[in-house]
């Protein structure tokens, strides 16, 4: 694998230096993908002050380095999984009580 190649099964656009550079390594341990405020709004095509509104809310998983906010990708993926599923209950429990 080229440094410049993507890794399979990584977020689109993860490049093997950008996991180098990031201290990851293939067969390595796995450490958590951070990412900033504008990765994390260019990866869920929302506007940068979105994030930041609902991260100060605490409405969205992150943490403060300094002034800057950080998110992992892992933390950000469970809540979406867990917000879909919940979604998806309300949905269920609606529309056995038209019947």
């Amino acid at each position: 694998m080229t440094r410049g190649e993507e890794i399979p099964g990584a977020m689109p656009g993860a490049t093997r230096l950008a996991f180098e550079q990031a201290g990851l390594s293939e067969g390595g341990v796995a450490m958590a993908v951070v990412l900033t405020v504008k990765e994390l709004s260019d990866y869920l095509k929302v506007p940068d002050s979105t994030i930041y509104r609902l991260a100060s809310r605490g409405e969205l998983p992150g943490f403060k380095m300094g002034d800057s906010w950080q998110f992992d990708l892992d933390e950000i993926l469970e809540m979406i999984d867990e917000t879909k599923k919940k979604e998806e209950q309300e949905q269920t429990r609606a529309c056995a009580g038209t019947f």
